[in-house]
């Protein structure tokens, strides 16, 4: 019977974001300090995370996915947006807070817009958020609980897609790495069959 049920499993198109302005900065100054500088507070992406992200939509143009998943930080929508076409049908795309990345309340790029206000911004996409503002943690979120949350919600898509649907996801190297132990550079991209 699990053989039959795996037959029934979507294909899986897992892409973190491509550069943002913390990541340029992080790279330019090896500090930590970046990650809770204001001036990144969902962070965005940069000219060259735009061009990673195009590049990857070129690779993927002949690829119809039958779903697309999100993390609802700024740097993944505009990702996810540079991948698939403008005419893209917006009805399929959800921003799911199960994709986030890590959460700590010191790390200001990983604070995302409250629910009203992406409501507001992404009127056709559906929102799927555990709150009305932004999720706050007293401590830094665990590697396990990144890994239960993206598990759950790998679940929830393969429980409602067929096989050979192909599901596009675009989240951060942190969740992505608690959910495979893959370590993807930005704009990276794995494939998950299951």
């Amino acid at each position: 019977m699990a053989e039959k049920e795996q037959l029934k499993m979507p294909v899986i198109t897992l892409v973190r974001h491509a550069e943002a302005t913390h990541n340029a900065a992080f790279n330019e100054t090896k500090s930590d300090f970046v990650f809770m500088d204001a001036k990144h507070q969902d962070a965005h992406l940069t000219e060259k995370g735009v061009k990673q992200a195009t590049e990857v939509g070129k690779d993927l143009e002949m690829t119809s996915f039958d779903a697309v998943f999100c993390s609802p930080l700024t740097r993944c929508i505009q990702t996810m947006e540079c991948i698939i076409p403008f005419f893209y049908d917006k009805s399929v795309i959800t921003l799911h807070d199960n994709l986030l990345e890590k959460q700590s309340t010191k790390h200001i790029c990983n604070k995302r817009k409250t629910r009203y206000e992406l409501i507001a911004l992404y009127p056709n996409y559906k929102i799927v958020t555990n709150s009305d503002l932004s999720p706050s943690y007293a401590h830094r979120e665990s590697d396990e609980a990144v890994a239960a949350r993206m598990s759950s919600l790998i679940k929830t898509i393969c429980d409602n897609h067929d096989k050979d649907e192909k599901i596009l996801i675009v989240s951060h190297y942190n969740a992505i790495l608690a959910l495979t132990g893959v370590e993807l550079p930005n704009a990276g991209r794995i494939v998950l069959k299951y």
